[in-house]
């Protein structure tokens, strides 16, 4: 499980996205001077499409002996980060001002969907190894019966 790069991949999603969770998205300073900070629970629809996401990338973490369900799964969870990222990048644009900063860690669900995208890659060249593989058994296999 650990030998390959693409579990890796996915471990270290799996973190920066487990990091969102107990991190504030932004924080907010009112006129008289107090902040109040802002966290990704707080907003309905990051909190939906981050618990999305973690559950995404634990089931693809846990699935490594079924490439292909973990292939598919990947690839879902890699849409639904990059859809996360566009919706942080939106609201970025969209409400930042002086009394609004957002912090750094909006960046991590690119980065995740980086990681995921680099992890899927892996896998696919795993699984066509894997059929590269079974192929050229097959064949020899034949050949020998032949005989």
């Amino acid at each position: 499980m650990w030998q390959r790069i693409q579990t890796l991949y996915l471990l270290i999603s799996t973190v920066l996205l487990g990091i969102l969770c107990f991190s504030s998205a932004a924080t907010f300073v009112e006129a008289d001077g107090t902040v109040t900070a802002i966290s990704y629970w707080d907003k309905v629809v990051y909190w939906v499409l981050l618990s999305v996401c973690l559950l995404g990338n634990l089931v693809a973490l846990n699935t490594y002996k079924l490439m292909v369900l973990q292939m598919r799964v990947t690839t879902l969870t890699a849409l639904i980060t990059f859809g996360f990222a566009v919706v942080l990048g939106i609201d970025w644009l969209r409400l930042s001002s002086e009394q609004l900063s957002f912090s750094y860690n909006i960046v991590f669900p690119a980065v995740c969907t980086v990681l995921d995208a680099l992890a899927l890659r892996g896998i696919l060249h795993d699984q066509l190894m894997v059929e590269a593989a079974g192929r050229l058994r097959n064949h020899y296999r034949s050949k020998g019966r032949k005989k």
